[in-house]
């Protein structure tokens, strides 16, 4: 027969490993602007500016794996001269081309520029 001492320490001991298993399934994400991505956005059109910051905030809250998956971002990885590069795309004509720089607790996406992709 178990004491109560004993099922609480067995249950304070569950859930601790729970807290441990969702402690390592959860990354931050912190988004940051390269120099160039800087001077970029100033000769960008307002809404550019704002569909990238709705992009910035999406990725701190949610992550950028469930941000990849929103349609609207068409978010793909680049070939060519630009592999380990992914681009998002704020408009028809602008993108936005980041990297990801993963830690061990933190993840930090380098947004490096912001461009008029060419067609």
């Amino acid at each position: 027969m178990l004491t109560i001492l004993t099922f609480t320490l067995i249950l304070c001991k569950l859930i601790l490993i729970q807290i441990k298993k969702k402690n390592a399934l959860t990354r931050k994400y912190v988004v940051d602007l390269s120099k160039k991505a800087k001077d970029n956005l100033v000769k960008v059109p307002g809404y550019i500016k704002d569909k990238l910051l709705v992009w910035v905030d999406d990725v701190e809250r949610e992550g950028i794996e469930k941000v990849r998956k929103i349609p609207g971002f068409h978010d793909e990885p680049l070939k060519g001269g630009r592999v380990g590069q992914r681009s998002i795309r704020l408009s028809k004509a602008y993108r936005a081309i980041y990297i990801e720089e993963p830690n061990k607790e933190i993840t930090i996406i380098l947004v490096i520029e912001v461009n008029k992709h060419d067609y």
